[in-house]
């Protein structure tokens, strides 16, 4: 289990003002928000969006104190604070007003009996127990308190990490914390000395290394950050600062892919005279005449559209290898009504689109191995891809997400209403059943042959579970290699919307799946 300790937490009551702060005059608020914290409370609050567990440490004081920790309950925090008689947990006010001015709480003070009472909650923790302390410490605490907690757990097995500054940083080497966190700035201080380059901070990291600590992070702001553990080797975190700013994607565009590509836009003329417009993506490290494998991308809606912006699941394809084509078929938005309306067209005009737009690419950019292509798409591009798999076998592999396979059992579960189907499909299931089960790709699952991945999530109430459950059996049933992941306590919103640690499983199984199909030995 993880431990975190914040000894004096804090409601940041922040207030936004449309004009300068006027002193000595009353100013307007404009909107305003509290946010519960304090470092190790924020330690708790991320490894809880990565998915990990965690029980935040402390004191709190009055009835602030007790709404810090409903608070922090209704985030599905764990929580285990000690609670003084005296006094009320902090509460600092945040101006921004162009600027912003701050007036931070002093907070309660901490009677040695309460932490003698913290001490008792620590006797608990066990071998390979990780306990976090980050932070300044209370006016009212003794300087030397890390030191003391320290000494406590010594001989115990528990891992210390600790995210201090100078003094209490230094002071607990002797302890051999698991891992330290200075910034690149403070490390320069310890050390005595400015610290200009990667070397320099990997010699500075090493000298506390020798005083006692196992691993040093060192961060270093916009630049990353650079590990140095206790195996002697360096890791670097590099940021790109190539990538616009507004795409806070650094992740994929820097510390991972270290470039962005971008589309190169293709139009054509599709056999009914309607112009189509979509984006073809090279592989970083494209070398003309090599051969390369490739992946049509469906979007969702199908009232959506692609256009030449950042998206970070097709940035890592590129980087991976693949070239990537994407398109706005008929049924996307941005041309108008006729051009959007799929009523009673579903995996027909739109199916034809996308197959004359995959030959035009082919046509066009002969690097793509055409015996090497897969498909992927979510929500409508996930039926359509149900769809593609059940109408062609052009596509070696194929990845179906929060997909529409079956509109007969769907029509009154959606949580889109029961307009939608008939709407759409022009039917009921009691007028119209031949018609409904007609427009569903479970339709055609008997005669798909390509290697599928279905993904959905088990709290997806606008495509339902039902649909992936039902596509991935038909499969197995009709002996086609398939693979159903299913995500536990998502919904529809997985990939933009879930939690960290479940995006990147998602964004892991479907480039694996990409690679086991169309990489070559």
């Amino acid at each position: 289990m993880i431990y975190t300790v914040t000894f004096n937490p804090a409601i940041d009551y922040v207030v936004r003002l449309d004009a300068p702060l006027e002193v000595g005059k009353v100013n307007r608020a404009k909107g305003e928000d509290c946010v519960l914290g304090g470092k190790g409370i924020n330690v708790s609050g991320v490894l809880a969006q990565l998915g990990g567990e965690s029980v935040a440490l402390g004191f709190v004081a009055g009835e602030t104190g007790a709404w810090l920790e409903r608070g922090l309950a209704a985030q599905g925090l764990k929580t285990d604070f000690v609670h003084l008689e005296q006094g009320m947990t902090r509460i600092n006010v945040k101006i921004k007003a162009g600027q912003e001015t701050e007036l931070n709480g002093a907070g309660p003070d901490i009677p040695e009996s309460a932490m003698q009472e913290l001490e008792k909650k620590l006797d608990s923790l066990n071998e390979d127990d990780i306990l976090i302390l980050a932070g300044s410490i209370p006016a009212s605490l003794s300087q030397d308190t890390y030191e003391r907690l320290l000494a406590r757990l010594q001989g115990r097995g528990v891992r210390a990490v600790v995210d201090a500054t100078r003094d209490l940083l230094v002071n607990v080497l002797q302890y051999h914390p698991f891992l330290i966190k200075p910034n690149n700035h403070e490390l320069g201080e310890i050390v005595g000395r400015v610290l200009t380059t990667d070397e320099e901070i990997i010699a500075a990291a090493r000298t506390l290394q020798q005083k006692g600590a196992r691993n040093v992070l060192v961060s270093m702001a916009g630049d990353g950050a650079l590990l140095v553990d206790e195996n002697g080797e360096e890791n670097l975190g590099r940021y790109d600062r190539r990538v616009n700013s507004e795409v806070v994607t650094d992740c994929f565009s820097g510390a991972v892919t270290g470039q962005r590509m971008v589309g190169e836009t293709l139009y054509f003329l599709n056999t009914d005279g309607v112009d189509i417009d979509g984006f073809v993506m090279k592989p970083v490290g494209y070398e003309p005449g090599k051969r390369y494998p490739g992946i049509l991308h469906i979007h969702g809606g199908p009232k959506m559209v692609f256009g030449p912006g950042f998206h970070h699941e097709m940035q890592l394809w590129a980087v991976s290898g693949f070239f990537v084509c994407y398109c706005n078929p008929r049924g996307s938005c941005g041309k108008g009504n006729a051009f959007a309306d799929l009523q009673g067209k579903y995996g027909e005009v739109d199916f034809r689109d996308l197959m004359e737009f995959t030959d035009e690419v082919l046509r066009r950019y002969p690097e793509i191995d055409a015996d090497r292509m897969g498909v992927a798409g979510g929500s409508y591009g996930g039926f359509m891809t149900n769809w593609v798999i059940g109408h062609t076998d052009r596509f070696r592999c194929a990845v179906s997400q929060r997909s529409i396979a079956n509109y007969v059992g769907d029509y009154l579960l959606s949580d889109i209403g029961y307009y939608y189907v008939p709407d759409q499909q022009l039917g009921t299931i009691w007028e119209h059943p031949e018609r409904l089960w007609k427009a569903s790709p479970l339709t055609y699952a008997d005669r798909v042959k390509t290697p599928t991945l279905f993904i959905h999530a088990d709290k997806d109430y606008r495509c339902t579970l039902a649909n992936g459950l039902e596509m991935f059996a038909a499969l197995k049933l009709h002996g086609v290699e398939s693979k159903l992941c299913m995500f536990y306590g998502e919904n529809h919103g997985l990939s933009r919307e879930g939690k960290p640690s479940n995006r990147i499983s998602r964004l892991s199984e479907i480039l694996h799946w990409m690679e086991e199909h169309l990489k070559e030995e």
